[in-house]
């Protein structure tokens, strides 16, 4: 399933990213999403570990989160 990164920070030794799922077809082929926070730490070498996603909005139009 895609993913649509929509932002993107760094703060000290975290990434904290925005990211759109698509959740479900709603009527008239409209596509919703699901507004999700992704929290990972970051290792002396750069990689990402320690990955936590969070569900804030559920099943919302693309469009409508800002």
């Amino acid at each position: 399933m895609p993913r649509y990164l929509v932002g993107d920070s760094f703060t000290g030794g975290r990434n904290d990213k925005t990211v759109l799922i698509p959740s479900v077809k709603a009527e008239k082929n409209q596509v919703l999403y699901d507004y999700v926070v992704r929290l990972c730490d970051f290792d002396a070498q750069g990689a990402e570990s320690n990955c936590k996603d969070s569900v804030i909005l559920g099943n919302v139009v693309s469009n409508t989160v800002y």
